[in-house]
C-alpha cells in the first residue's frame, strides 16, 4: 500500500494484493482523513497490511488489521517480518515512466482516467492475450 505519484500536488493511493488485483485513487492528501476510507472500503478486517512508516498508517493495527512496516528513511526495503511495499514500488515506477515517457504530461483533471489504464494494464500483465478481448467487451452495445 502506499502513494506513490504525487504530480500538480495531487496524490495516488495505490493497494496491491500480494499476487493479486491493484487498484488506485486520487487523493486530495495523504492525511488520515483521505486514506481510511479507502483501506475500510477496500481491506478486509483481519487482513495484513505492508506500508512504509508514514504517520496517517500508524493506527492501522487499532482497526482490526495487523500492521507490518519497512523503514525506507533507514534505507530498510524488507523488514525482519519480512514487510516491504516492492509490489506497489514497481507499480509506481511502471506509471511514472509511462506518464514520462508516452503522455509527457496529464493533467488533473484526466489523472484517474490515466490511473485507469495503468491499473487495468497491471491486472491483465499475466493474461495479455485477454486484454483487447475483456476491454472490447466491457463496453456497452
Amino acid at each position: 500500500m502506499g502513494s506513490g505519484y504525487k504530480g500538480n500536488k495531487t496524490i495516488v493511493m495505490g493497494m496491491l494484493e500480494p499476487n493479486g488485483e491493484l487498484i488506485t485513487r486520487v487523493l486530495p492528501d495523504r492525511g488520515k482523513g483521505s486514506i481510511w476510507p479507502l483501506i475500510c472500503t477496500y481491506v478486509l478486517p483481519g487482513s495484513i497490511i505492508h506500508t512504509d512508516e508514514w504517520g496517517a498508517y500508524r493506527s492501522i493495527s487499532l482497526r482490526g488489521y495487523r500492521h507490518l512496516t519497512c523503514n525506507h528513511n533507514a534505507k530498510q526495503y524488507v523488514s525482519e517480518r519480512g514487510a516491504h511495499v516492492n509490489g506497489i514500488e514497481g507499480f509506481w515506477n511502471i506509471l511514472k515512466r509511462g506518464i514520462r515517457g508516452t503522455h509527457i504530461h496529464v493533467s488533473q483533471k484526466h489523472l484517474s482516467k490515466y490511473l485507469g489504464e495503468f491499473e487495468y494494464r497491471w491486472n491483465m500483465r499475466h493474461v495479455p492475450h485477454l486484454m483487447l478481448d475483456r476491454l472490447l467487451h466491457s463496453f456497452v452495445r
